[in-house]
């Protein structure tokens, strides 16, 4: 069995954490803790498991009339360390925390300073995957970088800066803006305090509850929110796109084939735009004329999809 590599610091307030972990998982639980705790396992292939390369060595040097050289993939080698422990794993004092690695912007100044957890020394031969779990304290901001590698955040951040390709994002709750990019990874956050900015190719997008502004940007992903409070911007391809319930702002969303349903209160005075151009558009509302007072603004088109207004429920 092997043995996480387990490092602590001292942080009595939140953090800025950044992590990058190509393949395995990342899991960061925040919770209310004065101490950050950083444990990396191995959970892939290890280098002692790439045994044909030294048997290629010995090969290649009997071709040759000569001894086989020492191969750093033996187990005597010297080189038999566990790869997690190769893995960078630092953290800043505010006063350093501009210093830190591979980090273009700045940590948040009412931050006390930054964690850098990076696996890619680790990875440098034989590609292993690993897990990578950190418990930091409530309200930390949070950049993550990952291949395949699924990440899943618990407790409340205050940013979230997330990029993917492959693996899923799942996250609690975020107090400030979020930012996240994946390529096919599924998207799923409960709530959110501020803006947020999705951008995806063919991953599933489901938040619960968004505080601030709402961009997405798709091209088949599925795309569902149960709340939006303030402006939303929605461009799809093929993906259905679900509001359940739009209580604010003005809201413009684009397809192509795109199912579009949108909910509203009931009683609330909107101003809305509906074209599909070979599909069927319904209202749960009698329309009327332009209205000069209304509170948000609906426009959804579509090429070919469905578009539905509808009356939703009050959601939390």
């Amino acid at each position: 069995m092997v043995n996480p590599v387990v490092k602590s610091f001292l942080t009595p307030a939140p953090i800025f954490c950044e992590i990058r972990n190509a393949a395995g998982d990342i899991t960061i639980n925040l919770a209310e803790v004065s101490m950050t705790t950083v444990e990396i396992i191995l959970v892939g292939p290890s280098v002692q498991g790439l045994g044909f390369l030294e048997d290629m060595v010995k090969t290649m040097s009997r071709w040759g009339g000569r001894a086989a050289p020492s191969s750093p993939f033996a187990p005597n080698s010297g080189n038999d360390t566990d790869p997690a422990e190769r893995a960078t794993v630092v953290f800043h004092e505010a006063s350093n925390a501009d210093s830190r690695a591979g980090s273009a912007e700045a940590a948040p100044a009412t931050q006390l300073g930054v964690l850098v957890v990076d696996t890619a020394a680790a990875r440098s031969i034989g590609h292993q995957a690993f897990s990578v779990r950190v418990t930091a304290p409530m309200n930390s901001s949070i950049r993550v970088h990952s291949e395949s590698a699924d990440v899943s955040i618990s407790g409340r951040a205050d940013l979230l800066q997330a990029r993917s390709t492959s693996g899923r994002i799942d996250a609690d709750q975020v107090a400030g803006n979020a930012v996240i990019q994946t390529t096919s990874g599924g998207v799923s956050v409960q709530r959110l305090g501020a803006d947020l900015d999705l951008r995806s190719v063919s991953g599933k997008l489901r938040v619960g509850f968004v505080g601030g502004n709402t961009t997405v940007v798709t091209t088949s992903g599925d795309v569902k929110f149960d709340r939006a409070e303030g402006d939303i911007t929605v461009r799809s391809v093929s993906g259905d796109v679900i509001f359940s319930q739009v209580c604010g702002g003005r809201s413009e969303i684009v397809g192509v084939s795109s199912e579009i349903s949108i909910g509203v209160r009931s009683g609330t005075r909107a101003q809305v735009d509906l074209i599909s151009s070979n599909g069927a558009v319904n209202s749960d509302f009698d329309l009327s004329d332009l209205l000069d007072d209304a509170e948000i603004s609906i426009q959804a088109r579509t090429h070919s999809g469905n578009i539905r207004l509808s009356s939703s429920a009050n959601v939390a």
